[in-house]
């Protein structure tokens, strides 16, 4: 449903007006920016109690809207990975030029759609490994739905199933140490459901990579008379539409000669795939618009009401300064420190282990497929590590540089995977090249640089944006209490940790109060940091730039005229 959906919403975003199409990119990209749980939040918050309204008015749904609201949550965490993956590529340079070769053939929309999506195999199961992955490691946004702590019968019948008790592995094992703080029983069930979810994530990232990069060079026997059964069922039916001999050889010689009927059935059938388009288009940005509403409204009307009732408890250094200054330091330590070493490590692989293929592969597959491990399983690496055998706090517990540390290895196979696959585009592009001029894989260091600058950045802000939106990984290893100093080596909030904690509160009403403020906060931030890596402060730079250079010389000019800088003048001072 998420890949339809998104495939549409790209097609038709394409043929939409330039300034409309720029907004629903910026709101999407707002949206992929996000942490999961705080979609997940509002949807619970505001979105979600709205249908179980209609629900209880209507009597429609009945006890399955637990299990609705999280397969909602799941496509709206989804769908903005989705729609950006493919309009990026059908707006690429290759299916621009495939578009307009099959434009010159005279194809309609319909059937060059189909061709498209043929062709986007590639990155079609990219996006599937991506997206499944994530929804197979969210833990702390399935909190807001799955609510309930009951294991002990969950299938006793498909209500049953369908309602609160259900749980997903990773929601289990965030329960399990959210229930007694993490005790020993618990610690040893979370490794128990971790062991078969590393398992399933492995598997699924090799079966999709190797999906998208196959080819079927043979077609099988059951195909072969699958298509023959097929086509010949499709020349009965024309037979029957077309009734002369002459016109049904016409029709086979690619000529265009319909009867009025078909050509009336053919434009009916084109407007009504027109309208439909325009319908999903209109209930998708309807439903990604309401979420962005719902922060900046209710966002505004908390923040206002904070500074009413107490600006220094919420505002002060205390309330958002300390969380705010604790996740920029998480940020920049965990990518400064992997990036240098992801990248050259990455090089290294794809360049100088070029003779050796099968190794080469082997160590690629094996590091993307930890990329795909869920950042709980991480936390409980990063603890057991950091926390009880190397002591890197002052209570041997939780602190923020063991924060840091668990979201270095975190990106580490992230960054190293989208690396190596930007030096393997590049050599199979170029490695003729090299060979000709007697050049080594490793001077495909400078042409990276040189040439994928912006790639290189846009690697940066997925990571920025993954690491940002991590909650339940630093819950457990940075903690989530308040501290009031800044500090390297002991527990702090961010601003992720902090919405979780706010949860935990009495008063509801303070809850969201805190919520919604560092929500604005948070989604502030990562707009911030989504426009440094994206090049939206350019034009503004050249305007101060320009602004300021002119405003120079003007004074300049009036100096000069009005004799501050004559030479006359400096000598009847010194005179004097």
């Amino acid at each position: 449903m998420t890949h339809y959906s998104a495939l549409k919403l790209a097609k038709h975003a394409i043929k939409m007006r330039s300034w409309f199409k720029r907004t629903i990119l910026i709101a999407f990209k707002i949206l992929s920016v996000l942490p999961s749980f705080v979609i997940s939040f509002i949807l619970s918050e505001a979105i979600v109690p709205f249908f179980v309204g209609v629900q209880g008015i209507f009597g429609l749904i009945g006890g399955y809207i637990s299990v609705l609201s999280i397969i909602l949550m799941f496509f709206c965490i989804s769908l903005p990975i989705f729609f950006l993956n493919y309009l990026n590529w059908f707006e690429s340079s290759e299916m621009k030029e495939l578009n307009s070769n099959l434009v010159s053939l005279a194809i309609n929309s319909k059937w060059r759609e189909k061709l498209f999506s043929k062709v986007s195999r590639r990155v079609i199961f990219v996006s599937w490994a991506v997206t499944i992955i994530k929804a197979l490691g969210e833990s702390v946004a399935l909190n807001f739905f799955c609510g309930s702590s009951n294991f002990t019968r969950p299938f006793t019948n498909l209500k049953t199933f369908f309602s609160s008790n259900s749980r997903t592995v990773s929601n289990l094992i965030s329960s399990f140490y959210f229930a007694e703080s993490g005790g020993e029983a618990n610690r040893q069930a979370m490794f128990v459901y971790g062991a078969p979810l590393v398992i399933v994530a492995f598997l699924l990232n090799f079966f999709l990579i190797r999906k998208s990069i196959s080819t079927k060079y043979k077609r099988r026997w059951v195909d072969k008379q699958y298509s023959k059964l097929k086509n010949k069922w499709n020349s009965q039916i024309e037979k029957s539409y077309f009734s002369k001999p002459l016109l049904y050889h016409c029709r086979y010689i690619a000529f265009w000669f319909h009867s009025e009927n078909l050509i009336k059935k053919d434009f009916n059938r084109e407007k009504y795939r027109k309208l439909k388009e325009n319908f999903i288009s209109f209930i998708l940005i309807s439903i990604f618009f309401s979420i962005l509403l719902v922060i900046l409204i209710r966002g505004k009307f908390f923040i206002f009401w904070n500074i009413h009732r107490s600006y220094f408890k919420s505002y002060s250094a205390e309330g958002l300064g300390v969380p705010l200054w604790n996740t920029l330091i998480l940020l920049f330590f965990s990518i400064s420190w992997s990036l240098p070493v992801c990248f050259f490590s990455a090089l290294f692989v794809s360049a100088y282990l070029h003779k050796w293929k099968r190794l080469k592969y082997i160590l690629s597959s094996f590091i993307s497929g930890c990329g795909t491990v869920p950042p709980m399983l991480w936390a409980m690496f990063s603890i057991f590590l950091f926390a009880r055998n190397m002591n890197l706090s002052l209570g041997g517990g939780v602190s923020i540089f063991n924060g840091i540390l668990s979201l270095f290895i975190l990106n580490l196979p992230f960054l190293f995977t989208r690396f190596f696959n930007l030096f393997e585009n590049y050599l199979k592009k170029y490695s003729s090249t090299f060979l000709s001029l007697g050049l080594h894989p490793y001077n495909l260091l400078f042409l990276i640089i040189k040439d994928a600058f912006g790639k290189l950045k846009l690697n940066v802000n997925d990571s920025i944006t993954r690491l940002n939106g991590e909650s339940g990984l630093l819950f457990l290893t940075a903690g989530a209490s308040k501290n009031k100093r800044l500090t390297l080596w002991g527990h702090g909030q961010t601003l992720t940790t902090k919405i979780f904690a706010s949860m935990l509160k009495y008063d509801i009403m303070e809850a969201k109060s805190v919520m919604y403020e560092t929500l604005v906060l948070l989604v502030l931030l990562s707009v911030f940091l989504l426009s440094i890596f994206t090049g939206m402060w350019k034009g503004f730079i050249h305007f101060l730039k320009k602004y300021f250079k002119k405003t120079y010389y003007k004074l300049y000019w009036k100096c000069c005229n009005e004799g501050f800088f004559s030479l006359s003048q400096l000598l009847t001072k010194f005179s004097i």
